[in-house]
């Protein structure tokens, strides 16, 4: 029976682990972290249940149509995840009507990220909301709330009309006296 102890011995020498270190580390290698495993004893970050958004800015807030669309910025948080899947909704109101969907992919989270509108939008004058929307590897999503509710409203104003421009009236002239 001596043997197979002497053996296993044997074999944690050569494969670079000392005796006293197998048992002191529960029977994992100290070597396991180098391997994008956790070193024994280390905490490991248990990720937060949902995302949710740190904030959420629409800027300008107010636009003129057929102008410059407003700039969309925003940043996720979610303990334990460094990367989420986000994308941008943008609803006309009353009705909610889509008028824009902005698939954004994998961003990561804790960095400012800003959204490029899709080549050939043009918002009308009206009332629009913008909603974000992410979904962790897990598949949970956004939690909201009032704090963070990951929306926005955009106002479009009409453009102004160009009025065509209107003559001076023509200036009178005295007539002149008639000579006698």
């Amino acid at each position: 029976m001596a043997a197979p102890a002497a053996l296993a011995l044997i074999g944690l020498v050569v494969g670079g682990v000392a005796p006293g270190a197998w048992a002191a580390t529960g029977g994992a290698t100290t070597r396991s972290h180098a391997n994008g495993g956790a070193a024994f004893g280390a905490t490991v970050p248990v990720p937060a249940k949902r995302p949710q958004v740190r904030w959420l800015t629409v800027s300008p807030r107010t636009v003129v149509a057929g102008s410059a669309l407003p700039r969309l910025r925003f940043r996720i948080r979610q303990r334990g995840m460094q990367r989420v899947r986000a994308r941008i909704v943008v609803l006309r109101l009353p009705r909610n009507a889509p008028v824009a969907r902005i698939s954004l992919g994998w961003v990561r989270t804790g960095r400012k990220i800003t959204a490029r509108w899709p080549a050939g939008v043009a918002l009308r004058r009206g009332r629009y909301l913008v909603r974000l929307h992410v979904k962790d590897s897990r598949g949970h999503v956004l939690r909201r709330t009032a704090a963070s509710p990951g929306r926005a409203r955009i106002l479009v104003r009409a453009a102004p009309v160009a009025r065509p421009a209107i003559p001076p009236p023509p200036l009178a002239f005295p007539a002149p006296a008639a000579a006698r």
